[in-house]
């Protein structure tokens, strides 16, 4: 009998490569595939996603005080409405103070950078020497030189003022803002539509999720055969529900406050529309990092456009970031403890994805959602290398 010679073994050898190689192809393709087809719908679905993901969060906001009126026997139907409706009408109040001060924002913007405009081009020639005599001969002779070679080439023949002295025509940045506000009025007229179907899709799923959703999860549970323990699981899906809603209750406090306290401030500061100012700074604390950056260069733009390229310009900015501070390291490591233990370049890049997925929606629904799915992984004991690679310290 024969020995395998060396040739047999090498062709042996190159088979399991082939072999392992086309598994391992073939792994990252079901894995890959299913990856892509979430983002996409993800993506293209986002219209029906986003009303849905934020119903779920406002319905595990609103749970615990339905539940807790049941107790005295006031219905879930009933509950759910007047919670709705009385936190409804001040959002829609609220809403409209923003909208009417966004809208003045808005129509002012053209004059506004003009204005700027003009504050940095007078800054520009404090700047430039007084006299001119300063300068040395040759320069002097290089730039009659360069004059008149302009004035003859007809490269440079865009006059800036007509007879009287008076501009012909507007600068580039008032024009650009001027069509930027066009583009952006004709958007939300044309978005409209979409905005309000959503608005009404997220009410009523909100409701939905208040009135039936725990005799849901408990039918669900008790009809799926591969859960044996039926207690322990509802148990565990009313701990993960009790856990996210005073996340969600208690990070809604905290932008309530940060908002109330900066717009009071800035009120007493005589800045203008420090209730919008205030309003934008709550709403953009959902987002941590990008959030207060936007915030901030919100605020120093108010404060150049209210008190000129001055030292006091920087008053709202300077408010908002020491206000900023003292929220974001004492008082939410205080109330929210380890929940809020996320690695902050993951954070960033998770806030990436969701803004490119969702756009701003995304931006704000990230930490949330980020938030919701580690406790639930926790509580479950699933992905836990996922939960300590987003916990890792920084």
């Amino acid at each position: 009998m024969t020995e395998p010679g060396p040739q047999t073994s090498t062709d042996g050898d190159r088979k399991k490569f082939m072999l392992k190689r086309a598994l391992g192809a073939n792994t990252v393709a079901n894995y890959l595939l299913p990856f892509l087809a979430v983002v996409y719908t993800l993506y293209f679905a986002r219209t029906l996603i986003i009303p849905v993901v934020l119903a779920l969060l406002f319905s595990l906001l609103l749970t615990p005080l339905v539940n807790f009126l049941e107790r005295f026997y006031v219905p879930r139907t009933l509950s759910a409405i007047v919670l709705l409706a009385l936190i409804g009408v001040p959002f829609v109040l609220v809403g409209n103070e923003v909208t009417k001060a966004a809208q003045e924002w808005a129509s002012r913007l053209p004059s506004l950078a003009e204005e700027l405009q003009k504050e940095m081009g007078s800054v520009g020639e404090s700047v430039e020497p007084a006299d001119e005599t300063e300068e040395g001969a040759a320069g002097q002779a290089a730039h009659a030189t360069m004059g008149s070679f302009s004035h003859s080439s007809g490269d440079v023949d865009v006059p800036a003022s007509g007879p009287n002295g008076e501009e012909k025509k507007g600068s580039p940045i008032t024009e650009r803002v001027e069509q930027g506000g066009i583009d952006l009025l004709v958007y939300l007229m044309s978005a409209t539509p979409a905005i309000i179907v959503q608005l009404l899709t997220f009410v009523v799923l909100v409701l939905f999720l208040l009135v039936f959703g725990r005799q849901v999860y408990a039918t669900a549970i008790g009809n799926l055969p591969s859960i044996t323990d039926k207690k322990h699981a509802l148990k565990l899906v009313g701990d993960v529900q009790s856990e996210l809603s005073r996340y969600i209750l208690a990070i809604s406090v905290i932008n309530f406050f940060l908002g109330a306290i900066t717009g009071t401030v800035l009120w007493y500061l005589t800045v203008e529309d420090a209730f919008l100012w205030g309003a934008l700074v709550g709403l953009l604390n959902y987002a941590p990092y990008v959030g207060p950056m936007i915030s901030l260069v919100m605020l120093t733009l108010a404060g150049i456009v209210q008190f000129g390229l001055e030292l006091s310009s920087c008053i709202p900015a300077l408010v908002y970031f020491v206000l900023n501070l003292i929220e974001a390291q004492f008082v939410t490591p205080l109330i929210l403890g380890r929940h809020m233990r996320l690695n902050p370049l993951v954070l960033i890049v998770w806030i990436v994805i969701w803004g490119w997925l969702w756009g701003f929606a995304g931006v704000l629904l990230a930490v949330p959602m980020l938030v919701c799915l580690k406790l639930s992984a926790e509580h479950f004991q699933v992905l836990s290398g996922w939960v300590s690679l987003i916990e890792s310290e920084s």
